[in-house]
């Protein structure tokens, strides 16, 4: 997806076929080594993700039933706190009657995020290599997930929705959206923006 994103932008569009080459190669190595380097942070801090912090805050609850020990949290936890998930598309596979799964939070550690670390890396990288800030690279795009014919989890059809945005609002949104859906917390969304934008600047100048 932040491949077409990028290839969307008449920035992308008005490269010379070599340059194109270039910003590809550089975008894909940026979100390669992000993926590196989150996944890496990701079991150094070894951090629970929502579903499980909530249910487990109070003592009495959880596998140890011990809590979370933390004296500064404001509010209670609630052992029966769900998440909206992480959204699950197309579950019926074409040739079965398969039944819909549900949403889902993912199953590796929480900070930092994947996605914020992705994104930023990605779009930051592009915007470098093209000599803008990600402020003033507009690109209006459908996702494929918002397509009017990808499917939820319950098998209903989610509909076309088309947005223009600054690559900018696009890091934002990609790193907002998860706290959104419940799978990831606010910090973890930092950590991995701070990830990105450190492997950008790496992959500039050495793509420059």
């Amino acid at each position: 997806m932040y491949n077409e994103i990028v290839t969307a932008s008449s920035e992308f569009n008005s490269l010379s076929p070599k340059d194109k080459v270039n910003v590809l190669a550089a975008i894909n190595a940026a979100m390669a080594d992000a993926g590196i380097a989150a996944w890496y942070w990701k079991y150094v801090y070894d951090f629970w993700r929502p579903v499980a912090a909530i249910r487990e805050a109070e003592a009495g609850f959880g596998p140890t039933g011990k809590g979370d020990g933390n004296t500064h949290r404001v509010h209670k936890g609630d052992p029966f706190w769900l998440p909206l998930g992480a959204p699950r598309s197309n579950p019926f596979p074409a040739s079965t009657a398969g039944a819909p799964g549900d949403n889902f939070t993912p199953n590796f550690p929480a900070y930092p995020s994947g996605h914020a670390s992705f994104g930023t890396a990605c779009f930051e990288t592009f915007a470098g290599l093209v000599g803008k800030t990600t402020n003033q690279i507009t690109v209006t795009f459908v996702s494929d997930e918002f397509n009017n014919s990808t499917t939820d989890h319950e098998g209903i059809t989610r509909p076309r929705w088309e947005q223009t945005f600054s690559l900018k609002a696009a890091i934002e949104q990609n790193k907002i959206s998860r706290i959104y859906l419940g799978v990831h917390w606010i910090f973890d969304a930092t950590g991995g923006g701070m990830i990105g934008e450190a492997i950008a600047a790496k992959v500039i100048a050495a793509f420059s």
